[in-house]
């Protein structure tokens, strides 16, 4: 067995506690024992008319059958050892099944239920969606739990503060849109407020600044192999239909180095996007429209043989006053994305170590496998992160008595009752009465 010695502290759950009664106002947040306050509540009914019912008139749950005291303290603390041992000491369960004589299937179903309840009394269980935003920066990955090939794949969004605002699975073959889902269930206002966006080389994540019309600026660390220590700085401007693609490609160590000027290759793509198919050319009602010439203008003036498409350009960087100053060959667009990035990265790598790091400590308090629902995949990577954040479970209830057969043995008791010792002699107190 493994135990805690605080688990009352670290799994405090009230497992005999129905839903129904979460709103009286004399249920607290406290676990309620039962004890001193059993009472007699008529038979079972015409299921069971020889069996007694009892009811706690203290918290109103009602119980069926002959049980007693010792059992139900006795159930209590065996289940929460159990969750701890699932959910804390990540026991293999089939060694759990073996040690606590039940079928691993049971098992199984009782970490699935047990999951799902938790999630429904708390929806927000690992997540901070209204967490502050230093600087406007998010940090975003993909991880997965448990061995590599054999789990799902999680997207997450975290702020500096190393909080997690944001989780959801992807799905096989729709990264993108897996992406842009989590990306959604962010609040508005923390969209709003993004400037930076910080990823790894997955191009998915450039749908999120390119739909911000220049306001986010997309940081790329590339981890292939052979382009290890490459980084590219993206933004994005409305283009008519299309948009320009401002791409700045430099080294991950560039603030590191004693030089206070450094050198960058540039690139200014254009990027076009399906149009609304219709027949023939343009109505003229729509030619004649300010915004059609105007972007038709920009088009002509960026295909034309004068509009420098790529380039180099040097930057000098003034660490003490943080300003970023143009040399030969810098446009004012160079200069501004290098502003923008230079209080994250001043006298640092350019790197995603905030998602990278959060999924390590997520993945070394979590284990799991791959999962056929990936929203219960979702859920346990969330537990596994508040977790690893808080050390223990939030106060929750659940209704019946799962597993009860299986983790309390029936026995035989002189008297229906609880010791007392009172004056230096041991008394039983009755548990029912009435």
């Amino acid at each position: 067995m493994h135990t805690h010695p605080r688990l009352d502290e670290i799994v405090p759950i009230n497992f005999f506690s129905s839903p129904q009664f979460d709103d009286l106002p004399n249920r607290g947040s406290e676990n309620c024992l039962h004890i001193g306050y059993l009472v007699k509540d008529g038979k079972g009914g015409k299921d069971y008319p020889n069996q007694q019912r009892i009811r706690c008139s203290k918290c109103g749950k009602r119980f069926r059958g002959n049980l007693k005291m010792a059992e139900f303290l006795n159930y209590q603390i065996n289940i929460r050892e159990l969750v701890y041992e699932l959910l804390f000491a990540h026991c293999r369960q089939e060694e759990m099944a073996e040690r606590w004589g039940m079928p691993q299937s049971k098992l199984s179903q009782f970490k699935r239920n047990f999951v799902d309840t938790l999630f429904k009394q708390h929806p927000l269980l690992g997540l901070t969606p209204d967490a502050p935003l230093p600087l406007g920066v998010l940090h975003a990955d993909e991880t997965y739990m448990g061995k590599k090939g054999n789990s799902n794949t999680e997207v997450v969004i975290t702020n500096l503060n190393f909080e997690v605002m944001a989780a959801g699975p992807a799905s096989k073959g729709e990264l993108q849109a897996s992406i842009t889902g989590v990306f959604d269930s962010l609040p508005e206002q923390t969209q709003k407020r993004l400037r930076i966006l910080v990823s790894d080389g997955e191009p998915s994540y450039t749908t999120q600044a390119r739909l911000a019309n220049g306001r986010v600026i997309h940081v790329q660390q590339i981890h292939a192999k052979d382009r290890l220590g490459e980084v590219f700085l993206n933004k994005y401007e409305k283009f008519g239909p299309h948009y320009l693609h401002y791409r700045i490609k430099t080294h991950w160590k560039i603030f590191k180095k004693e030089s206070h000027e450094i050198s960058v290759d540039w690139e200014i793509k254009f990027i076009k996007t399906p149009l609304k198919q219709g027949r023939g050319r343009p109505q003229k009602n729509s030619e004649n429209e300010k915004r059609f010439h105007q972007w038709r203008q920009k088009k002509h003036e960026y295909e034309s043989d004068a509009f420098q498409k790529k380039g180099s350009a040097s930057l000098y960087i003034n660490k003490e006053t943080k300003k970023v100053s143009m040399r030969k060959g810098a446009h004012s667009w160079i200069a501004s994305i290098f502003q923008h990035i230079l209080p994250l990265f001043l006298d640092k790598c350019i790197t995603n170590n905030q998602a990278e790091s959060k999924n390590s400590q997520v993945k070394r308090n979590g284990a799991s496998r791959k999962q056929p629902d990936a929203e219960y995949a979702n859920r346990l990577f969330r537990l596994s992160n508040h977790i690893a954040e808080v050390g223990k479970l939030p106060p929750m209830t659940m209704a019946g008595r799962p597993l009860f057969k299986y983790v309390i043995k029936s026995q035989e008791y002189k008297q229906n009752g609880y010791d007392l010792f009172q004056n230096g002699k041991k008394m039983v107190q009755k548990i029912l009465i009435g």
